[in-house]
Parts: structure tokens; C-alpha cells; sequence
């Protein structure tokens, strides 16, 4: 909406560049800006071949509005992954004869969601939680989406380690 709203203002008023050295303008919306896979793209493509100056920005760094803030440090430093469970299905009339894939996957969620520590920079979430299977069915296999943040590579790699760590202690082997 920003970028649109800045055409929208370039093309009504184009006096904006008259005294520029500017003499051609182009927009890029970054796909995939969520999954921090969309500027590598671009990077990779060969949409850049042809620029002098490159001028980016980001939302939701906290600043009031009608501030900004070129080249932050420790911005957004982030890790995603995907965790799978697996266990063995059953009847949930005969819930011992399975392995509920559900339990250590509860139990790892619980336990990780406690370690993220925001006072000193670092952020977890998890989301996209799946358990498919039927009702009546002791569930053999989940997963979920898992993303660190932390303010430098450096938190975020000391967070990793502690979900590493949690793993086996949920119960929970790694491939």
C-alpha cells in the first residue's frame, strides 16, 4: 500500500523530479518478504542488472510515524524451521496400542514457547500446527512451522541451541 501510494503521488505529481538527476523510476515489491526469501530472489535475479540506486524500507520497526531510520543494526535476525512428529496410529477405543504423535509434539511446543527471553532479544513462534487423522484415531503424525527472531545472528544462534537442546529431553529424536 505504501509503495502504491507512492506511485500513485509520483504520477500525479511529476514536478516532484523535474530538478533530479532521477530519470527513470522502478517499484519492486519483494515476494516472499515473510519467509525472508523474497530480497535473495530479487538479489539473484535479474531485476538489478540495470540499477544505480537502490532504495529500500521495511515496516514495523517501532518508529512513530513520519520517522526514519536508515541502516539499523540487528534488525530482524531470523531462522525459520519445520518440525515433523511421528508416532503410531490406533484406534482411540485402544489408544495403547498406538503412539500419539501429538504428545511429545504438545510437550516440546509448551516447553520451547518458555525460552524466547524479549527483555534480551530474542522472539519464537510457532504456527501451522497440523494433526491430521480422524477423531476417533490416536494421530500418528504432526508438525509445525517454527521462527526464531533475535536483535543479531548471534541470539538467535543461542536460541537455536536451546530448542537443539530441548529436543531429546521432550522425547523427541533428530533426523
Amino acid at each position: 500500500a505504501v509503495c502504491l501510494s507512492l506511485m500513485q503521488t509520483i504520477a500525479n505529481h511529476p514536478e516532484l523530479l523535474r530538478d533530479t538527476s532521477i530519470n527513470a523510476l522502478s517499484f519492486i515489491f519483494e515476494c516472499g518478504e515473510e519467509g525472508c526469501r523474497g530480497a535473495s530472489f530479487i538479489r539473484d535475479s535479474a531485476m538489478l542488472s540495470d540499477i544505480s540506486e537502490l532504495l529500500c524500507f521495511h515496516l514495523g520497526m517501532g518508529l512513530p510515524s513520519g520517522f526514519i531510520c536508515p541502516s539499523p543494526d540487528g534488525f530482524l535476525a531470523t531462522e525459520k524451521y519445520s518440525f515433523a512428529f511421528r508416532g503410531r496410529a490406533a484406534h482411540a477405543g485402544h489408544p495403547e496400542l498406538g503412539a500419539n504423535a501429538l504428545r511429545p509434539m504438545a510437550d516440546f511446543m509448551s516447553q520451547a514457547l518458555k525460552l524466547p527471553d524479549p527483555e534480551n532479544g530474542t522472539l519464537l513462534n510457532i504456527a501451522a500446527v497440523s494433526v491430521p487423522g480422524a477423531l476417533n484415531a490416536v494421530p500418528d503424525k504432526g508438525g509445525f512451522l517454527l521462527e526464531i527472531r533475535g536483535r543479531d545472528t548471534q541470539s538467535v544462534a543461542l536460541l537455536r541451541e536451546k530448542i537443539e537442546d530441548l529436543l531429546p529431553k521432550c522425547g523427541c529424536k533428530v533426523f
